[in-house]
């Protein structure tokens, strides 16, 4: 299937990141070339998520506790 989304160069915010709906979000959009900011409540889970996400690749993926 086509990337329909083509985000390369961009930074995208995602709150409630770190797990869910919000993790699902995130990882689609680092698929689509984004660099993704996540936020959530807790840091160990966090810091978990921005491993994941950086697994894939080396662009960028940050975590915030909010």
């Amino acid at each position: 299937m086509a990337n329909v989304l083509e985000l390369e160069g961009r930074t995208a915010v995602v709150t409630g990141g770190s797990r869910g709906i919000g993790f699902a979000t995130a990882a689609a959009l680092r698929s689509a070339g984004a660099n993704v900011l996540i936020c959530g409540r807790s840091a160990e889970a966090l810091g978990q998520a921005v491993d994941l996400l950086r697994a894939d690749d080396s662009r960028g993926a940050s975590g915030l506790v909010a």
